[in-house]
Formats: C-alpha cells, structure tokens, sequence
C-alpha cells in the first residue's frame, strides 16, 4: 500500500513542476504580448461633422514585434498626416519605407506600413486630414493622437 502511495504522490509532484514550469516558461517568453498588427479606424466625430475620431487615439506598438499598422475609414477618404513637435522625434514617422501621409479611402483601408525594427522609443504624433485637406483631428486632440512605439 506504501509503495501506491508513493507512486501517486510521485506523479503528483511531477505533473505539478511540469505545469510550473511550462505556464513560467509562457510568462517569460518575450514578445509574448502585443504581437498582433494594428487597425486604426477613423469615422466623422458624431458632435461634429466638421470634424473625425479614431478608436485607439494612442496606438502602441513594438519594433521587434514587426508590427504592422493601417488606418481604415467606414465613410469618408483621409489622410493621416505624420507632424513634428519640439522635442519630438525625427523623422516624424516609424515607417519603413518613410512616409508622412498615408492615404485612406473612403470606405477602406490604407496601404500596410511596418514599423522600422531598429530605433529607440519613441512616441510619433499625426494628425487627420478630411478628403478637403482640412484637419478634422488635430495630433493634440484626445490627448495627442499618436504611435507609441517601443522597441
């Protein structure tokens, strides 16, 4: 009966450090969050029609993820347009290829741009350009909109 006893507990024991060590294991793999690419959507402000709202107005992303980001538009063509700011970043932009506008169709999305791999941290401001040209979201509004980039 003891040696039962001990065959149980045995494996008991073993199947308890396998568990601890495999859900340790899954917490300290890194890059293990925020892998997925961004979709950033952008509609007209329902207060006002002269002016447009994005659901992540703080996007994040990390550099050694390669993540990829877009900006879709269920109504109206924009231009997301990437600014510079005292103490900012240059370029004022993470992409690789650099672009400072990215076009966005009325009813679509705009072309995938990845985020450059090598960099520091940086946090990039943009701001919203209507089908008109005017700025329907200004990069300091809702608290600066913007990619918070990691690396």
């Amino acid at each position: 009966m003891r040696t039962r006893h001990f065959i149980i507990f045995s494996l008991f024991a073993a199947l308890t450090c396998i568990g601890a060590f495999v859900s340790c294991r899954q917490r300290l793999t890194p890059n293990s969050i925020f892998k997925g690419d961004r979709l950033v959507s952008i509609a007209v402000s329902p207060d006002d029609a002269h002016k447009c709202d994005v659901d992540f107005p703080v996007a994040f992303a990390r550099r050694r993820n390669n993540t990829k980001i877009r900006w879709g538009s269920d109504d109206n063509a924009y231009t997301v347009h990437f600014v510079s700011y005292p103490g900012g970043p240059s370029p004022e932009n993470p992409f690789n290829p650099s672009t400072n506008d990215i076009p966005v169709p009325a009813g679509g999305k705009s072309a995938v741009q990845t985020i450059q791999s090598s960099g520091s941290s940086a946090y990039y401001k943009y701001e919203i350009h209507d089908a008109n040209n005017n700025v329907c979201k200004i990069y300091d509004d809702d608290h600066d909109t913007g990619l918070n980039i990691k690396p």
